[in-house]
């Protein structure tokens, strides 16, 4: 929450001069073309933040704008509704008599307070929303990235000691598959945290002197990779609604 309140106040020139905007842009309630005139410099803010816009027409009074906006991945778990409104209670030509300014650090004009300065917060709301959502995913991918050179450094360095040019080359080949697996399958590196343990395992018994509990550890680590790599393909079908290949092949019997 407090950085996204840093955020909010780093945006806080731009939130003043939108809400500016929008105070200029007079919007009394029984003027339909003025509310109608707002409406769209509302709409058009909520789709330069990548929102779905529909505007709900109204003969008589001004149209209502609806905006539907999700930042994150996959489906979301829930929603949160913010209403709002577009008019104000103030004639055209206020604006004339009660320009919009800031003074005393308050923002005042004719619908500053009710509510252009409600809507313009909900726009830097998402705006805070989605920088910080932006960067946690830079962050993420750049430690996921981490891991996964580790994990590669880690397998290439049991490789190199075996002296087999034959399994050096195999192992080229997985380092491009697991790249591949890793990005089809868009879970993340969500098995990190025990692969690194089994790793613990594996070189704690080679640096005590121990090759049994070696071996043992190594055959547990491959049968469990073999195990989330299958979880990992499964996934990725689901989410693309496809079959893999095994239960294609099951229906062909």
């Amino acid at each position: 929450m407090k950085a996204l309140l840093r955020e909010i106040r780093r945006r806080e020139e731009k939130i003043v001069r939108l809400l500016g905007q929008f105070v200029r842009c007079e919007s009394p309630s029984y003027d339909k073309a003025a509310v109608d005139r707002f409406g769209r410099m509302v709409a058009r803010e909520w789709r330069r933040r990548g929102a779905q816009v529909r505007v709900l027409r109204q003969k008589v009074r001004g149209n209502h704008v609806r905006a539907e906006l999700w930042l994150g991945e996959g489906r979301p778990a829930g929603q949160i509704l913010i209403l709002g409104h577009l008019d104000t209670v103030y004639p055209l030509g206020t604006l004339a008599k009660m320009p919009f300014c800031i003074s005393g650090g308050r923002a005042w004009g004719p619908g500053t307070f009710d509510m252009k300065a409600g809507i313009v917060l909900a726009l830097a709301a998402v705006d805070a929303l989605n920088a910080s959502t932006s960067a946690e995913r830079a962050e993420r991918a750049a430690i996921e990235w981490r891991v996964l050179e580790a994990d590669l450094h880690f397998h290439q360095v049991i490789f190199d000691h075996t002296h087999n040019q034959f399994i050096r080359v195999i192992a080229d080949a997985l380092r491009a598959q697991l790249y591949r697996v890793r990005q089809s399958a868009e879970q993340g590196l969500y098995d990190s945290a025990p692969a690194l343990a089994e790793h613990r395992m594996i070189l704690t018994a080679v640096a005590t002197g121990d090759p049994a509990t070696a071996e043992r550890a190594m055959k547990r680590h491959i049968d469990l990779v073999e195990s989330r790599s299958a979880a990992d393909l499964a996934l990725a079908e689901a989410d693309r609604g496809g079959r893999s290949p095994d239960s294609a092949a099951d229906e062909k019997r």
